[in-house]
């Protein structure tokens, strides 16, 4: 979209829209639409890919990205810089600076997940990023080679793969606890 030549980022229609309308639901959607169709994906699509577009979180505005779209089974993420999992309690996309701060859903929206890849990004703190995962109880397949830029526990993989019980694979790995 361009006006005057000049391309019209998601954020600035975004913006210009809530200048005209006051309703709350019909914004949300409207921030849906605009972060699928950055995202280049379709309104009903079932994987999303994100991989390599330097987002530093997944929650916000600022080269960042708001996922809650409850129908994706599969979510790429590879090669961001994304530091955390968990939702910042801060005002978030769209609310006035008199709204009241409050954290997001964050990963619980994502109850249909089945694949998550979050390889190569830059995650500070392993047990923060291992109980936001837990929301995701749907998950079946994680990838988190090169996601911390913190030491790994020794047990890494055990933990992993005993917090998420549902998990399969784990970096490409089976989960023993799956095998019969």
């Amino acid at each position: 979209h361009f006006l005057n030549d000049q391309p019209v980022t998601v954020e600035e229609r975004y913006q210009a829209h809530l200048t005209v309308a006051n309703n709350p639901d019909e914004a949300t959607r409207l921030h849906h639409s605009l972060t699928l169709e950055y995202c280049g994906a379709e309104e009903l699509s079932v994987s999303l890919d994100l991989g390599g577009r330097s987002l530093y979180s997944l929650w916000g505005n600022t080269k960042t990205l708001t996922v809650d779209f409850n129908q994706i089974i599969e979510l790429n993420l590879e090669g961001n810089n994304i530091t955390s999992l968990r939702a910042p309690k801060e005002i978030t996309f769209g609310q006035s600076p008199d709204a009241e701060a409050k954290a997001m859903p964050g990963l619980s929206t994502l109850r249909h997940l089945k694949m998550l890849n979050l390889k190569d990004n830059k995650l500070a703190k392993f047990d923060d990023s291992l109980n936001e995962l837990q929301w995701c109880q749907s998950l079946r397949q994680l990838f988190l080679e090169g996601a911390f830029s913190c030491r790994l526990p020794s047990d890494y993989f055990a933990r992993v793969t005993t917090e998420l019980a549902g998990l399969t694979k784990l970096d490409g790995r089976k989960n023993p606890k799956m095998m019969s």
